[in-house]
């Protein structure tokens, strides 16, 4: 599938930003995982990991 014909299908607008982030499940915050979203609208954002993490696609997480 494109990327446009992806896009169009998305229900919410998305913006291309460049941010250092941490993550955390929610309720075990003591565990955090280093990031940068490089997408984000109101119902998602992408992110990608240095390391590999054990968070899945779904998951409830607190972002920093």
């Amino acid at each position: 599938m494109s990327k446009a014909i992806h896009e169009e299908m998305r229900l919410k607008r998305r913006s291309n930003v460049s941010l250092k982030a941490v993550v955390s499940l929610r309720g075990q915050e003591g565990q955090e995982h280093q990031c940068r979203l490089t997408d984000l609208s109101a119902t998602g954002a992408c992110l990608h990991f240095e390391a590999t993490s054990s968070l899945a696609q779904g998951m409830p997480i607190s972002i920093k």
